[in-house]
């Protein structure tokens, strides 16, 4: 019986050795782009275990926890990636993307330095790399949100769009135009995003900014012809589907059609870590759900973003307001 024991724990480890041996970085990689988050997890983990100092794999798996709404953790590990690659460029990029995830998560005192180590890291990013439209943008934004005492101010905004317009006419031109909405400049920024969108007419990020000002305006009509747009135009862009469910639930108009959308990006998923992440789903479906006075479907839906991330504050408040 013990070395019957013995054989079965050796077959099982030598078959676990094997297992992971057809693991490789590119295998991981390959499986993390195609958002297939569980079995990236997998790969990444085994990986780690093998190397627990390796720089992509410590990124690969900040940005996962990222995916999965563990923010802490993943600021953790990114910030270990960093640590030991500073000259990474991409590292820098979502270090600062997932600190600013995790600023809500934690008290007044202690966003203040979280800032300013997100705009430590986006100028470390521009020293290697400044031609970067990524970090550009990222310095845009956050001089835009961060007030003077930690590097923030419009001036500073305004002359990173100015860098950016010479890098890429769109990237430069979406930078304008959030900067005319900051100033509540709306006609200026809807010239913007549409010269964007005459840049790269391939491109669905800068509709997705003309259909968000157009929410702001309340302009709910132009948003959802906007996004409809974007289904035509690129039918793999599952972001779109959102934004125009988003837009019925600001609106409370075509509450069909918005369930009908919503459902479909959920069904889908994210194509990117920069689309909409499936708890804003939910919460939009619970949204349009309440409105559509189907109760009980609303709450599922809003019970469903609370365990995807139990900390998220805005998903609790929708389903208090249901009881």
């Amino acid at each position: 019986m013990i070395l019957r024991g013995i054989s079965a724990l050796l077959a099982l480890l030598l078959g676990t050795a094997v297992f992971a041996a057809d693991v490789t970085l590119d295998s991981a990689r390959a499986e993390f782009v195609a958002m297939h988050s569980d079995e990236a997890q997998r790969q990444f983990t085994l990986l780690q275990a093998q190397t627990p100092n390796d720089p992509a794999v410590l990124f690969y798996l900040g940005r996962l926890q990222l995916r999965q709404n563990h923010r802490k953790t993943a600021v953790q590990l990114l910030r270990r990636a960093v640590e030991l690659k500073p000259d990474n460029v991409d590292y820098r990029i979502w270090i600062s993307a997932a600190i600013g995830a995790y600023i809500d998560d934690v008290p007044f005192y202690r966003k203040l330095s979280l800032a300013q180590e997100i705009h430590q890291h986006l100028d470390a990013a521009l020293l290697v790399d400044p031609r970067s439209v990524d970090v550009r943008d990222g310095l845009v934004r956050f001089h835009l949100a961060a007030p003077t005492i930690i590097g923030g101010g419009r001036d500073k905004a305004v002359a990173e769009a100015a860098r950016l317009m010479a890098l890429d006419r769109s990237e430069g031109s979406i930078a304008n135009g959030v900067i005319a909405i900051h100033d509540k400049r709306y006609v200026d920024a809807e010239r913007e995003f549409r010269a964007a969108i005459q840049a790269a007419p391939k491109s669905a990020a800068p509709r997705y900014e003309l259909g968000k000002l157009q929410q702001i305006q309340k302009n709910f009509d132009a948003a959802f012809a906007t996004f409809e747009d974007v289904m035509q135009l690129l039918p793999r862009e599952t972001a779109a589907y959102y934004h125009y469910a988003h837009t019925a639930a600001l609106a409370n108009q075509r509450l069909d059609s918005g369930l009908e959308k919503v459902k479909v990006f959920l069904a889908r998923g994210p194509m990117t870590d920069e689309d909409p992440t499936p708890v804003m789903g939910y919460r939009v479906l619970g949204r349009l759900s309440a409105l559509s006075a189907k109760k009980d479907a609303a709450r599922n839906a809003y019970q469903t973003a609370l365990k995807l991330d139990p900390d998220n504050a805005e998903t609790a408040a929708a389903l208090k307001k249901l009881d």
